[in-house]
């Protein structure tokens, strides 16, 4: 009878301690987007099956969070946590090396952050995109980045890994030995110090560049640099213009790597001795002509602010003046699809170039002066719109739970980060223009037929 009565309350327990733990669980499951402003510190802990929105002074993602769609941040700090084991041997940088990650944040979509430093602890992993405006940016050892990383900031530390290609802009990039990016570098910096692998092409406009004997370049090397100093191997070909050019095989007395494994064509005051002892392949020098004036980060936090307050008040003023004058826009908007996106972009650009042949026309013919002006302002006027109304129509298909006008807002923010990004930023802007202009030349149109 004992036995029976402890085996009673032995399952008793059990069944309640394991329907404790599932609703524990299934606490931690936030089944929808999350939208937070905090004027503190705000501390993500949740399993999120949605996307999530912040604004706060401080953001964390502790390290048992999983994001599983996009995240969204502004803030001045953002940090996001692991939980890691340290073994008690040195790794070569001479600090603690990992012996076991035991849990790290992970995000399934892309991140877009504008904050004044940002963290990625090690084994922390975003699986889409980075899109980043930040201060300083610490990518720490064993971080993974799946996707591509477009950055614009002062300080930029990778020492992570990048799975695609990296677009940066940066007063200060520095790389060590424990990152690798699978594809292409694209850089421009005042310094670029470079100990990592790139599995395909890098290409650098720096005012000084530097690369250790781990340096390693699966593919092209393109520099063109006020000073470069040159260790590690690069197995294709290499293009450097560099007022102070120098190949650097010693370290403390000892010989490093320091080789070009393809052809070399390069230009500076001043040939390289023995430089065949470096190139395998064939080598062809100019002297250098033109100096690179000082390479800077533009990013300053103040005018980022600023540009990006103009840029949304612009977006929400026009978004919202529409919405009054046309209530029924919102039940009416052409579908977002891929082909009549791609019909509004070739629409947009052929607006473009009837609208400057036709104005050319009525000034030779000095008969249509006054129309060919009437003509320019209206044309002006559709580009003005045209960005506001396609953010607009984009938050109206994005159908959301939150108010529509608060997705203009994020849908804008996430607009001005991408065209932040160094190298196709404008292009993107462009592109997002034209093809607005071509919806409202199609809107116009079909306006006009069922009428």
């Amino acid at each position: 009878m004992r036995k029976k009565i402890i085996i009673s309350i032995t399952l008793l327990l059990l069944i309640f301690s394991t329907m404790v733990f599932a609703t524990d669980t299934e606490s931690r499951i936030i089944d929808s987007d999350i939208y937070t402003s905090e004027k503190d510190k705000s501390i993500l802990d949740n399993e999120v099956s949605g996307n999530v929105f912040n604004i706060s002074t401080d953001f964390e993602l502790s390290s048992s969070a999983v994001v599983n769609g996009d995240l969204f941040l502004v803030a001045k700090n953002v940090l996001l946590k692991s939980d890691v084991t340290y073994s008690d041997t040195l790794s070569k940088d001479n600090e603690p090396a990992i012996d076991k990650i035991n849990s790290s944040v992970s995000v399934s979509g892309n991140v877009y952050i504008v904050c004044n430093e940002f963290t990625m602890e090690p084994g922390v992993e975003i699986n889409g995109d980075l899109y980043i405006v930040a201060r300083k940016i610490d990518m720490q050892k064993s971080s993974v980045v799946r996707g591509n990383i477009f950055a614009t900031a002062k300080e930029f530390i990778l020492n992570g890994r990048v799975e695609h290609s990296v677009y940066a802009s940066a007063n200060s990039f520095l790389t060590n030995y424990y990152s690798t990016i699978y594809r292409d570098l694209y850089l421009t910096s005042s310094i670029a110090n470079l100990n990592s692998v790139i599995r395909r092409n890098i290409s650098i406009d720096s005012e000084s560049v530097i690369t250790n004997s781990d340096f390693l370049v699966y593919g092209d090397l393109v520099v063109n640099a006020n000073n470069f100093k040159y260790s590690g191997e690069i197995d294709g070909n290499a293009k450097i213009a560099s007022k102070d050019l120098s190949f650097v095989d010693t370290s403390d007395e000892k010989a490093i790597k320091c080789i070009i494994k393809g052809d070399l064509n390069y230009s500076s005051t001043k040939e390289i001795e023995n430089i065949d002892t470096y190139v395998n392949g064939a080598v062809a020098h100019a002297t250098y002509k033109n100096q690179i004036k000082d390479i800077k980060s533009k990013f300053n936090v103040k005018t980022f602010i600023l540009d990006l307050l103009t840029f949304t008040t612009y977006i929400f003023i026009i978004a919202w003046i529409f919405t009054l004058l046309n209530k029924k826009h919102i039940n009416n908007i052409l579908n977002i699809k891929t082909g009549n996106t791609f019909a509004s972009l070739g629409i947009g650009l052929l607006t473009f170039l009837i609208v400057i042949v036709l104005s050319i026309l009525l000034f030779i013919i000095n008969i249509g002066i006054t129309l060919s002006f009437a003509i320019i302002f209206a044309y002006i006027f559709l580009l003005f719109i045209s960005t506001p109304l396609f953010v607009l129509d984009i938050a109206i298909t994005l159908k959301g739970k939150c108010n529509i006008y608060l997705r203009v807002l994020l849908i804008t923010i996430v607009l001005f980060l991408i065209c932040q990004i160094p190298y196709i930023g404008g292009l993107i802007g462009f592109l997002f223009t034209t093809i607005g202009c071509g919806r409202i030349t199609l809107y116009i149109f079909h306006n006009a037929k069922d009428n």
